[in-house]
């Protein structure tokens, strides 16, 4: 599989979320920092927006609200 990269952008939250820090846990602090590395894939519906950016990029914004602390560059 060949996969092309067209853009590369910065998803910020939809709305204002608290600037503050947050500390971490006797767990977090001891548990070693792991990524599970994973790759989805879906049959295309053939809906003209099944793969929008502007969709994509829509809901992330809106759940980085919620989730602000785990906002951040990925």
């Amino acid at each position: 599989m060949i996969i092309n990269v067209k853009e590369s952008t910065m998803v910020q939250p939809a709305e204002e979320t608290p600037r503050r820090g947050l500390w971490n846990s006797n767990v977090d602090l001891v548990v070693p920092r792991f990524h599970t590395p994973s790759v989805y894939f879906y049959r295309p519906t053939g809906a003209p927006n099944f793969f929008d950016a502007k969709v994509l990029k829509g809901a992330l914004s809106k759940a980085l609200v919620p989730f602000y602390p785990m906002a951040g560059r990925l």
